[in-house]
C-alpha cells in the first residue's frame, strides 16, 4: 500500500513566534505545508518568509473567528461585534448563523478578500482550509466550495480524524465528533466532487496541545 502523508502548520502569519515555528519546522523537520492567515498580524513577516523558503506549500487559512475581518468592518457588519472583531469562537459564530444573524453574501466577501489579498501578495495558493475547521459549517462549506471554483483552487482540507470516535466523550471531543460527521457528509455532496483532499486529518483532536 503506498501511503502518502502531508505535514502540514496552520496559522501561518498569526504571530512572529508561529511564523519562526513553521519555518523551523520546515527547514529542520518534515513540515512540508502550511496555511497563511490572511487576517493575522504577522501576515507582512509571513510573506518574507515565505519567499526565502521556496519548496514551502501555502495554502490560504480562512478565518471567520478570532480575528479582524480583511475587509473595512463597516463592510461586513453581521460578522464583526461593536469594536471590528469577528465572533470569538466557533461555537459563537454557529449560533448566530443558526439564528440567522449572519449574511452569506458578506461570509461571501470577506472570505474572497482573503484569497485576494493572498494572491495579490504573490502567493500561488496549493489548497483551503479554515481557522477552527469553520469551513465544514453548513452554508459556509457551500460559500468556500464557489471560492474554490472562481479562483481556481481544486484542493480543500477534510477535517476527519477517526480518533475522535474512539476516545472518552466529554465536551471537546464531542465538538470534534460532529466536525467529523459534518466533513463525511460535505465530501459526499455533489458540491464538492471536483475537489481533491486527503483521506484523513489527523492531529485534530490534539489541536492547542
Amino acid at each position: 500500500m503506498n501511503i502518502k502523508v502531508i505535514i502540514n502548520g496552520d496559522d501561518l502569519g498569526l504571530t512572529p513566534c508561529v511564523n519562526q515555528a513553521v519555518e523551523q519546522a520546515f527547514r529542520q523537520g518534515i513540515l512540508t505545508s502550511t496555511t497563511l492567515l490572511a487576517t493575522g498580524e504577522a501576515f507582512s513577516q509571513a510573506l518574507e518568509m515565505i519567499e526565502r523558503n521556496p519548496g514551502l506549500g501555502v495554502g490560504a487559512h480562512l478565518a471567520l473567528v478570532g480575528q479582524k475581518p480583511v475587509l473595512p468592518p463597516d463592510q461586513v457588519p453581521s460578522l464583526v461585534d461593536e469594536n471590528g472583531w469577528f465572533y470569538p469562537s466557533t461555537i459563537q459564530f454557529a449560533a448566530a448563523l443558526i439564528r440567522g444573524k449572519i449574511i452569506l453574501e458578506e461570509i461571501k466577501m470577506e472570505l474572497c478578500a482573503q484569497v485576494e489579498k493572498t494572491l495579490t501578495a504573490g502567493v500561488s495558493i496549493t489548497h483551503l482550509d479554515s481557522h477552527q475547521h469553520l469551513h465544514m459549517l453548513p452554508l459556509v462549506a457551500d460559500q468556500v466550495a464557489a471560492i474554490g471554483i472562481k479562483y481556481g483552487i481544486n484542493k480543500i482540507r477534510k477535517p476527519l480524524d477517526p480518533h475522535t470516535l474512539s476516545l472518552r466523550i466529554n465536551r471537546r471531543r464531542l465538538m470534534m465528533a460532529n466536525l467529523y460527521l459534518l466533513s463525511w457528509l460535505h465530501f459526499r455532496r455533489p458540491t464538492f466532487s471536483s475537489f481533491k483532499t486527503t483521506d484523513y486529518c489527523l492531529g485534530i483532536i490534539d489541536s492547542g496541545n
